[in-house]
């Protein structure tokens, strides 16, 4: 072999060993993007079950935007991805706005601003309640709040690590009440303990206070009065709340759990949008 014959077969095994690296380099760089891609920009989400039907069908597979500017800017009717603490993500519609008052009737109707539509079979709202959701920088009057916005503010504390305890005073009128009275109530077939009161949900105090109704004579209402109070026994009086807020729904009133049992969600609990 001649020293021409040595020099190209020398040059031509050099180049086969840098395109080899640098396909291989490429392959890496697209893998890696492809990854990137599905954790930080848009990931594809299959659901399980009917709880979006007929908008998602059971085990479509739907896409995800996780950008910042696809959360901005949010309305009413919009999925998103949401997860709340330990609990596995959720596909939800957005049916109440931060800033925004929401009716929901004990039939399942849903009311506000740009909203109306029923429930499929809803059995969670076993009375209509008018209520606000907080936006950032709102200042809740904790004893301005009905039932359910009580339940909200407290929601907002335990996000914002406030710590706290809830006391619970029972009334008729302004008649003050004894909280043993609690004891003849139940919940679910079972007896009401007087310890637990003050961190039921709105729901079950409802049913407590027609419960107690019944047994105390008299036109007033009966109602059951909760109050916030910090480690140092102070009450707290208001929420300066810090984050937007949003209610989120399912489409399958008895089917699936949303807002109603788990309460708002934070923005920061949103993960993304649905394309």
């Amino acid at each position: 072999m001649t020293r021409t014959e040595k020099k190209v077969k020398r040059l031509l095994r050099k180049n086969s060993q840098s395109r080899l690296f640098g396909f291989i380099f490429l392959l890496i760089l697209v893998f890696l993007l492809s990854i990137g891609l599905r954790v930080y920009i848009i990931e594809p989400i299959q659901i399980q079950d009917v709880s979006m039907q007929p908008l998602v069908q059971a085990h479509q597979r739907v896409w995800v935007c996780k950008l910042e500017r696809c959360l901005q800017n949010l309305k009413a009717f919009d999925t998103v991805l949401a997860k709340k603490r330990q609990r596995k993500a959720l596909l939800r519609q957005i049916i109440g706005l931060p800033g925004q008052d929401l009716k929901i009737a004990s039939d399942g109707h849903v009311e506000g601003e740009g909203v109306d539509f029923i429930w499929n079979e809803e059995v969670a709202f076993i009375d209509t309640r008018k209520f606000y959701i907080p936006k950032k920088g709102d200042s809740l009057i904790l004893e301005d709040l009905n039932d359910i916005e009580m339940d909200f503010a407290l929601g907002v504390l335990k996000n914002q690590g406030e710590d706290y305890f809830v006391d619970a005073e029972i009334y008729q009128g302004e008649q003050k009440l004894s909280i043993d009275i609690v004891g003849s109530t139940r919940i679910a077939s079972r007896p009401v303990s007087i310890k637990e009161v003050p961190y039921l949900p709105w729901r079950d105090l409802f049913l407590i206070e027609l419960q107690i109704a019944r047994q105390v004579p008299g036109a007033s209402p009966i109602r059951i009065q909760r109050k916030a109070y910090r480690s140092d026994s102070s009450e707290i009086t208001g929420v300066l709340v810090q984050e937007d807020y949003y209610f989120l729904a399912c489409t399958q009133g008895k089917r699936c759990v949303d807002s109603r049992e788990l309460g708002l969600f934070k923005k920061s609990e949103l993960i993304g949008k649905k394309l």
